[in-house]
């Protein structure tokens, strides 16, 4: 799941994303060719918090057991494509996975479930 309370989607979705949308928008009215054009990737994805995810889950009969975060780094975007090649994350993958007091900062989580009983 897409963690929608990390730093990384907060700057993606509010700053960035909106950003490439004015950027392509005045590429258009400058006749760029669509192909060259900025805009943001259309996904389709949805992202809950844990909470509501819990709740979803607990609602389909599954109780929530563990939540694992990852992806955790302090870069957002563009930082993180401009950075990326020299930042820790590239170089030691494994930590960027967290249970711990920086999970808060992981852009993504999983949840372990088990079916109830």
């Amino acid at each position: 799941m897409l963690n929608p309370a990390s730093p990384y989607r907060f700057v993606e979705w509010h700053f960035f994303w909106p950003l490439l949308r004015v950027l392509g928008g005045i590429e258009t009215a400058l006749g760029v060719p669509p192909e060259r054009r900025h805009k943001p990737p259309k996904t389709g994805i949805r992202a809950y918090r844990k909470r509501q995810l819990h709740t979803l889950l607990a609602s389909a009969g599954l109780r929530p057991v563990d939540t694992v975060y990852f992806d955790v780094t302090a870069l957002v975007p563009p930082l993180d494509r401009l950075l990326g090649r020299w930042a820790w994350t590239r170089k030691d993958p494994d930590k960027t996975i967290s249970q711990g007091p920086l999970r808060w900062l992981g852009s993504g989580y999983l949840v372990v479930s088990r079916k109830l009983t």
